[in-house]
């Protein structure tokens, strides 16, 4: 594939870079984008994160909806080389990566407030060829957020904190 994407949280990174590094090992060029809460929120740790998994390209820092379609478009662009981007430092909003030794984060994107701004995948016709599938099992996302503000939780960061839904109108429709 020209890019394979991981949403990363604690009980699933390990496996999904040992299946991006294997990715990589069949096809370096393939674009590696991880995205998720499990992930430093320290730059000093971001830049250690980034280089004990180096199968990463790109990291979605927080909220990945805009970032990872500005990412995207950027990709496109660069003819889905991520080298070309990398030997550009190419800031991106809300992406982190590695150039050489240097840390390259772009500015941080705000969290979206209106969720029902992001186009459904279930009313776009998206998932349909995959709910005909009786075996598969469709998952909604109808909040974004934590209301509470545990230490031990990357939730708990205000950034997260605050919940935000999708109005009632859309999950019914969905």
């Amino acid at each position: 594939p020209d890019i394979a994407c991981f949403s990363n949280y604690i009980w699933n990174l390990n496996l999904s870079h040992e299946i991006a590094r294997a990715i990589k090992e069949k096809s370096p060029k393939t674009i590696v984008v991880f995205g998720g809460p499990n992930y430093p929120l320290d730059e000093d740790k971001q830049v250690e994160f980034l280089r004990r998994y180096p199968a990463m390209d790109f990291y979605v820092f927080r909220n990945g909806e805009m970032p990872f379609s500005i990412l995207f478009e950027e990709l496109m662009r660069h003819g889905f080389d991520a080298d070309k981007i990398k030997t550009e430092r190419k800031s991106i909003p809300g992406c982190h990566y590695l150039s050489g030794d240097d840390f390259i984060a772009g500015e941080e994107v705000v969290a979206m407030k209106d969720l029902d701004e992001m186009p459904s995948p279930y009313l776009t016709g998206l998932c349909d060829k995959f709910l005909a599938n009786e075996q598969l099992i469709p998952l909604m996302l109808t909040a974004r957020g934590c209301p509470f503000k545990c230490t031990f939780c990357r939730g708990g960061d205000d950034y997260f904190n605050g919940e935000r839904r999708f109005s009632l109108g859309r999950v019914r429709e969905e």
